[in-house]
């Protein structure tokens, strides 16, 4: 059972760094969050400090098992700024609702961002310039990086129409995105946004199927997209823009741990589509 939440409460959403993480991590926490340290390795510290947590940053040493997450009674997220979940008690975790994160997780969200710049440029610099309001994105998967992209470019006022294989991807889509078979969603959509990964989906007879001046983003991963038939689809006119996107650490793991924490608690971040 989880402690009930203390009776103080700070004027911002509090992170407790139970370690050492990089000048820049802290940097980006400290923006809109209030920033609290304590020594992970120290039990008692750890119990009565994360208390008043609504998200708790460790790395190696700290064990966050079924007693510290009791403990957090606010807690929302535990970030390991390391490749994977480490010391954290995922099981513990998921019982009490409790997301967590780490370095390779994290990148999910600089991919999606970096997509959304692209697509916005592309509406922008790709001639013909066209307005995104009223255009039809199409987002070919909808796991946590395309789920994000389509959210954020809801916003520019888009209607967002989606295909996944996934039947639980089905059940958790936003109502805002409509469903359709791939060859469908390629047919009606200006732009597009590929976040599946699986070698060769996006070949020349779905690149046949798009509509004239389309304008794709996609991740260069895993050869999705059939780059040679893209660049003649370029090249016929076929298709306006069309690039694709890798992301790695350029700026650390730590960073970009941070930046998942503070888009998680900002509620950017929906648990379902992360975990």
């Amino acid at each position: 059972m989880r402690l009930p939440p203390p009776t103080s409460v700070s004027a911002r959403p509090v992170v407790l760094v139970a370690e050492e993480i990089s000048p820049a991590a802290i940097e980006v926490l400290s923006a809109d969050l209030d920033v609290r340290r304590c020594d992970g390795t120290d039990r008692a510290a750890l119990v009565a400090a994360v208390a008043e947590a609504s998200a708790l940053v460790v790395h190696r040493e700290t064990r966050v098992d079924a007693g510290i997450v009791a403990a957090g009674g606010r807690l929302k997220v535990v970030a390991n700024v390391g490749p994977g979940p480490g010391g954290v008690d995922v099981t513990a975790t998921a019982r009490a609702g409790v997301m967590v994160v780490s370095a390779r997780t994290a990148r999910t969200v600089s991919l999606a961002e970096l997509t959304v710049d692209l697509l916005v440029s592309a509406a922008r610099h790709a001639p013909p310039d066209v307005r995104l309001e009223g255009k039809v994105l199409g987002v070919v998967g909808l796991g946590a990086c395309g789920a994000m992209v389509a959210e954020r470019m809801r916003a520019f006022g888009m209607r967002i129409v989606g295909w996944d294989p996934d039947p639980e991807h089905h059940r958790t889509a936003r109502p805002h995105i409509t469903l359709l078979p791939l060859e469908d969603l390629l047919e009606s959509a200006d732009f597009i946004a590929v976040q599946f990964r699986a070698a060769g989906l996006i070949g020349r007879a779905a690149l046949n199927r798009v509509r004239p001046a389309v304008r794709m983003v996609y991740s260069a991963a895993d050869g999705v997209v059939d780059e040679e038939a893209l660049r003649a689809a370029v090249e016929e006119g076929r298709v306006a823009f069309g690039v694709g996107v890798h992301v790695g650490e350029p700026r650390g793991g730590e960073v970009a741990v941070a930046e998942s924490v503070r888009h998680l608690l900002a509620g950017e971040i929906t648990p379902g589509r992360w975990n």
